[in-house]
């Protein structure tokens, strides 16, 4: 009896699955719509990813690109990995972008700006701290001074600041920002007590003294919510501290921190 042998024949590719070629000169081509470039830009982010990310930090150090690309490279960068040689020039773009946008008046130019920041601060190390100064100021037309605030707090969130760190000025604006937006007359929901307790939060980041006086405005405000979310978030970088270097507890810092926290009601 003859045995017949059957054979799964091989299937060809997908004939929607574009070739690598052909996602690059998309990806490349300035006169296409953002929404195509950026999309097979996100497939090459998985097929060839060495080569999309030296790309997107090319692209987004360029001056002459389109507004929408540009605000496309700035969203794209903050959700993507980025190899160390690679950081430093990035967070540079990025808080000259942020800069060179805060007067604009266009729609939705603010989420840009706010991007930027955001992944300025997880790129830059702690070392400066201060490029986020300017910032602080008073608003433009883009108002910048909580995000900002809440960046101090994540450069820091890894450890805090070691010895020689020029952060002098900054706890200086930091303190004016929480002794101001902490005023009873001066208190109030939205933008302004964010901007409080995102100045609690990097004051304690930064490892000022003058934390205790600042949570001693916190309690007297007797607003419980507020007490609850400024809790949560120092615990939480009380935690991030010491789950990094079990030796955080000597730091002056820390110290500070865990003290001032036991008097927060």
């Amino acid at each position: 009896m003859e045995t017949t042998t059957t054979t799964t024949p091989t299937l060809p590719p997908e004939a929607d699955s574009p070739a690598v070629s052909e996602l690059w000169s998309a990806t490349r081509d300035p006169v296409s719509r953002v929404s195509r470039r950026l999309d097979a830009l996100q497939t090459l982010l998985e097929s060839d990813p060495v080569a999309a990310v030296e790309f997107v930090v090319d692209e987004l150090s360029r001056d002459d690109l389109a507004e929408g690309w540009r605000d496309a490279l700035v969203f794209l960068v903050e959700d993507i990995h980025l190899p160390e040689p690679l950081r430093q020039r990035v967070g540079d773009r990025l808080l000259a972008i942020a800069a060179s946008l805060r007067g604009s008046a266009k729609l939705g130019v603010e989420k840009v700006v706010w991007s930027a920041l955001r992944r300025a601060a997880s790129l830059l190390p702690p070392a400066q701290a201060e490029r986020f100064l300017p910032f602080l100021d008073c608003p433009s037309l883009v108002d910048t001074r909580s995000v900002a605030l809440r960046c101090l707090e994540r450069v820091f969130e890894p450890a805090p600041p070691v010895e020689g760190h020029l952060v002098t000025a900054l706890r200086e604006r930091v303190t004016q920002f929480a002794f101001k937006f902490l005023d009873p007359d001066v208190f109030a929901g939205g933008e302004n007590a964010l901007i409080a307790q995102n100045a609690v939060c990097a004051l304690a980041a930064l490892g000022d003294p003058r934390l205790g006086g600042v949570i001693d405005r916190v309690n007297q405000l007797g607003r419980s919510w507020m007490n609850r979310q400024v809790r949560a978030r120092l615990e939480h970088l009380l935690e991030s501290w010491r789950s990094r270097d079990a030796s955080v507890s000597n730091h002056p810092a820390f110290q500070n921190l865990e003290d001032r926290l036991r008097t927060l009601r």
